[in-house]
């Protein structure tokens, strides 16, 4: 059990380290971009990334608003 534990606390732990390496990176390399960054020539795939993210996301905004919803009980539902 004490050993169970201790391997889910050190996964745990790894992924943190992970995440804020990972963050730490995007953020230093969003900021030398703003800084030195690069023309913009052509945003159309950018904006098809950006358009499918807002259908994916708002399926899952309703399943999960839909999962949550209340549902009635009773001899008639």
């Amino acid at each position: 059990m004490l050993v169970a534990a201790a391997a889910n606390l050190a996964i745990a732990l790894a992924k943190l380290v992970a995440g804020l390496v990972g963050g730490g990176f995007s953020i230093a390399k969003g900021l030398h971009e703003i800084g030195h960054g690069e023309d913009l020539s052509n945003l159309t795939p950018a904006h098809i990334v950006l358009a499918a993210s807002f259908v994916f996301e708002g399926i899952s905004f309703a399943r999960g608003l839909s999962s949550a919803r209340p549902r009635p009980s009773g001899p008639l539902s």
